[in-house]
C-alpha cells in the first residue's frame, strides 16, 4: 500500500509507531536507583516498565498514540497479595503523570523524583506492610484449617480466599460440606471457619442429650464444671 492510498488513520498510527520505538529507548536510558527498565511486549504504545522488586513497584510507561500527543503517560502500579488484591486504600488517589515526548531520559528521571516518588513511595511502604498482615493471617489461617482436616479427614474444610478445600481439591459451596460416606442423619458439622488464632464451629442434627454432652464438654474446657 502506497502514501497516497493510505487513510490519514493509519499514517497517524505509523507515525506514533514509529515514535514509540524511538522513546522506548528513552524509557531504558532513564536512570533511578534501584530501579531497572522491563520492556513492554503486550501492548502497541507500552514503553515498558521501571521495577523496583525490593519495594514491589512498577512504573508504567506509555507513548503518544494512547493518551495524549506528545505526551508519555506515566503511572504507578501497585503489588497485590494472594487474593489478587492491591490494598491501596479508597481515599487514596494513583499516582500518574504526564511529561513532554521531547524530554531526555535524564530529564524524565528528575520529574519521576520529584513528581512520583515521595507519594507512591508512602502508598508502597503502606501498601507492602498491609500486604505482609494479611499474608501472616491468610497463612496461619490455612495451617489450622489443614491440621483440623488432617485430623478428621471426614470433613471438607472450604478455603474461602483461594477456592479449595484444605487438602488442596477444588470445591465450590459454604465453608465446610460433608463426604458423600459420612452419615448425614447422624450429627455433623454444619460449618468450620477458621482464622489466625480461632475457630468456629457450628453444629446441627444434634439430639437434646447430644447437645448437653458437647456444651458440658465445653463448659469443662472454660473451668465452668
Amino acid at each position: 500500500m502506497t502514501t497516497e492510498t493510505k487513510s490519514t488513520w493509519q499514517q497517524e498510527r505509523e507515525r506514533e509507531q514509529a515514535q514509540c520505538a524511538q522513546l522506548r529507548k528513552v524509557v531504558a536510558a532513564i536512570r533511578l536507583d534501584g530501579w531497572s527498565y522491563k520492556p513492554s511486549t503486550t501492548y502497541d504504545y507500552g514503553l515498558g516498565s521501571l521495577v523496583n522488586p525490593a519495594l514491589r513497584g512498577e512504573l508504567w510507561f506509555a507513548g503518544p498514540g494512547w493518551h495524549q500527543q506528545n505526551k508519555i503517560h506515566i503511572s504507578a502500579c501497585y503489588p497485590k497479595d494472594s487474593r489478587g488484591h492491591d490494598h491501596i486504600g479508597y481515599k487514596e488517589t494513583r499516582v500518574s503523570i504526564n511529561v513532554s515526548a521531547e524530554k531526555t531520559a535524564e530529564q524524565i528521571a528528575k520529574d519521576i523524583t520529584r513528581r512520583i516518588l515521595p507519594e507512591y513511595l508512602r502508598q508502597l511502604a503502606a501498601i507492602n506492610e498491609s500486604i505482609a498482615k494479611t499474608e501472616n493471617y491468610l497463612n496461619a489461617r490455612s495451617e489450622m484449617g489443614k491440621a483440623i482436616a488432617s485430623a478428621f479427614p471426614w470433613l471438607r474444610l472450604h478455603d474461602t480466599i483461594h477456592g479449595t478445600d484444605y487438602n488442596g481439591r477444588k470445591q465450590n459451596g459454604s465453608e465446610v460440606t460433608l463426604d458423600e460416606k459420612y452419615d448425614t442423619k447422624a450429627p455433623r458439622v454444619d460449618k468450620v471457619k477458621c482464622s489466625e488464632e480461632r475457630v468456629d464451629i457450628a453444629l446441627d442434627g444434634l439430639t437434646q442429650a447430644q447437645a448437653m454432652e458437647v456444651l458440658t464438654l465445653i463448659a469443662r474446657m472454660k473451668g465452668g464444671a
